[in-house]
């Protein structure tokens, strides 16, 4: 059989898709900070506007941690260090919509330290996912599920503009929906990786290469 009879579509792959779906989630967190912290503090407190501002150039900064960071957790099973980030990520929602509670005059610095979570979780898992992506994908239709992949981030950046809109009905209900979806795709990330091809999931797994006729 050639090579083009064995290959299946993308949607075939129900694996695969599982992964894509828990990466949509657990990039969520990401998006929503960049369309949604400076709405969330304006609205909370006046003036605290800064802090989003701020963390988010932070949050640029702390990318230039990735190597270091591949480095020291290096020995880990990708979707552990996947559902570790998730866990940090769902930190940060919890957070910062406890941030309702607090006085005005907190709220900036609290906001701040708390994307601390973010940054972590932001690292741990943006340091696995497209690894993991790329390994898993069979060779022969590789570039396919990349591509396919890519709806993931798609996907989160449309939704975040979305939760913007769901604070008119409350401040909190945002910071619900990004929790649950971290905690959903941390948890989520180590049920689909035992139905991963395994290369894929061990540290510094490659797929085998293979070329179409």
């Amino acid at each position: 059989m050639s090579l083009r009879g064995r290959r299946s579509p993308v949607w075939r792959n129900r694996p695969y898709l599982a992964l894509i779906v828990v990466a949509g989630l657990l990039g969520l967190p990401v998006d929503f900070l960049l369309v949604g912290m400076a709405v969330y503090l304006r609205e909370l407190a006046p003036g605290s506007e800064w802090a989003a501002g701020v963390g988010i150039t932070a949050l640029t900064a702390t990318s230039l941690l990735t190597v270091t960071v591949v480095r020291v957790t290096g020995h880990w099973r990708r979707t552990t260090a996947m559902a570790l980030g998730g866990c940090c990520l769902a930190g940060w929602a919890v957070a910062s919509g406890a941030a309702i509670w607090l006085p005005s005059s907190w709220v900036g610095p609290w906001a701040l330290a708390s994307m601390v979570l973010l940054a972590a979780g932001s690292l741990l898992f943006g340091s696995r996912v497209n690894a993991l992506a790329e390994a898993a994908a069979p060779a022969a239709s590789r570039g396919r599920h990349l591509a396919a992949f890519q709806y993931a981030f798609t996907a989160a950046a449309l939704l975040a503009p979305l939760l913007v809109s769901a604070m008119a009905v409350g401040l909190w209900l945002p910071w619900l929906v990004v929790g649950a979806a971290s905690a959903v795709g941390a948890a989520a990330i180590l049920f689909v990786g035992r139905r991963l091809p395994q290369h894929a999931v061990h540290p510094g797994g490659h797929a085998p290469e293979q070329h179409e006729e």
